[in-house]
């Protein structure tokens, strides 16, 4: 098989992959409902954070991330690193536009930070770590999401060996960006809501 098959046999396979919906699944499975239809509409960890509470909304992050991560590893097992990045990019993008779900996914955050751990540990720990203090500070998932990625593309531009490193982290910040430009818009008006922790949902 030439390199140009396996990478779009890893590019494909990360997107089917990404078509798995955790939220989607997740909100049927824990309350008979489906979070689309609540919130923004998203099938995302924030989403479901926001509707039904603290477990699914963690639950639904932990599968997210596991999907982007494994599909990093599929794409290595395929053809080595070049290949997981195909991979990574394909998972994001099934995330985000699953055709099995009408092209309405999420936001890709989770997938995208767990893709990109498991292709640069360090620089993904470094973006999730920076997210993380972000949202504690905020109290919002967006900002916390759009300058972890940020992070994240800084460190791919100075410290990357290949060109690999530095396309793959420039289309994971596009694609986030891309999918939070209405957060963007609400932040520049100071429109933005913070995100409330509260008791779970109860089921229906």
């Amino acid at each position: 098989m030439n390199q140009a098959l396996i990478y779009c046999v890893a590019a494909i396979a990360g997107y089917l992959i990404g078509n798995i919906q955790f939220a989607v699944i997740f909100s049927h499975m824990l309350h008979h409902d489906d979070v689309r239809h609540h919130g923004s509409g998203n099938a995302g960890s924030t989403n479901m954070l926001r509707v039904y509470g603290v477990k699914a909304g963690v639950m639904t992050f932990i599968g997210d991330f596991i999907k982007g991560a494994g599909a990093v590893l599929l794409g290595r097992a395929l053809g080595g690193q070049e290949t997981a990045y195909c991979a990574a990019l394909g998972v994001v993008i099934g995330h985000c536009w699953p055709v099995f779900f009408r092209f309405k996914g999420g936001k890709g955050v989770a997938s995208s930070l767990g893709a990109a751990v498991l292709l640069n540990p360090l620089w993904g720990l470094v973006a999730g770590l920076e997210g993380i203090a972000v949202a504690a500070i905020t109290r919002k998932i967006s900002p916390a999401s759009l300058t972890g990625f940020t992070v994240y593309l800084i460190i791919a531009l100075i410290y990357g060996n290949t060109m690999w490193d530095k396309i793959a982290a420039v289309l994971l910040f596009a694609i986030v960006v891309y999918r939070h430009r209405e957060n963007i818009a609400r932040l520049i008006h100071g429109e933005e809501s913070a995100v409330l922790v509260r008791t779970d949902k109860e089921d229906k």
